[in-house]
């Protein structure tokens, strides 16, 4: 009874390893790329051997990579030609202002990287007076997400004289606050945290007339 038990048992086990290889057998192996134009098309910003690698090459001013230590096993060797750890970096691309027109003139506000979180930054905003005659009786700033979300905001309601005036800044941060009270209402703002990705600079022009507001796609790096 014993014997006929160990035999059917080894048998099962048997079976179960027959299963088993195939499965470990199929498991998918980290993609070859024969050079840095094919693996930027796949991740455009390279790839990192571990989170040390690609913190040390974001420190020197290049793009975010994607840490893949599978894939730098299997391509680093022919890609990594300068052995720092990271295949195919990318110099980070200079963030250009953007660049908003009316009839009195333009707002600008430069496009900067995103805040750590529990840190902020300044982001200055410059008003180009050409006409100050045309001027509505208030503007607001916002950066804004898809969902009308604020993460900077800026209320403007003074007059501006012609010419270029650069003393204004929105304030990011890389956390949810709120602003202290307005003079005009005695209440803040509440601003979403500020992190990488495409946003709205919003400015809004008041009128007798109402409300007119005017928008641009915003990018935060990081």
């Amino acid at each position: 009874m014993f014997r006929g038990t160990v035999v059917a048992l080894s048998v099962s086990l048997l079976v179960m390893a027959g299963l088993a290889a195939p499965a470990q057998a199929t498991q998918p192996s980290a993609k070859k790329f024969s050079s840095c134009a094919k693996l930027l098309d796949k991740y455009p910003n390279g790839v990192a051997r571990n989170k040390k690698a690609r913190n040390r090459i974001v420190k020197q001013g290049f793009e975010r990579p994607k840490v893949s230590k599978a894939l730098y096993k299997r391509n680093g060797a022919r890609l990594d030609r300068d052995g720092d750890g990271v295949m195919c970096e990318q110099e980070k691309k200079s963030l250009q202002p953007v660049e908003l027109k009316f009839d009195w003139g333009f707002a600008r506000v430069n496009q900067v990287d995103a805040p750590s979180p529990g840190q902020c930054v300044d982001v200055p905003v410059q008003f180009d007076i050409r006409n100050s005659s045309n001027l509505p009786i208030g503007l607001r700033l916002y950066i804004e997400d898809d969902f009308d979300n604020p993460i900077g905001y800026f209320p403007m309601t003074e007059d501006l004289p012609d010419g270029v005036n650069s003393n204004y800044k929105f304030v990011l941060c890389g956390q949810d606050w709120t602003t202290p009270p307005f003079i005009a209402n005695g209440i803040g703002q509440d601003l979403k945290a500020a992190t990488p990705g495409t946003y709205n600079f919003v400015v809004q022009e008041f009128s007798f007339g109402g409300v007119r507001p005017e928008s641009a796609p915003y990018q935060l790096g990081g």
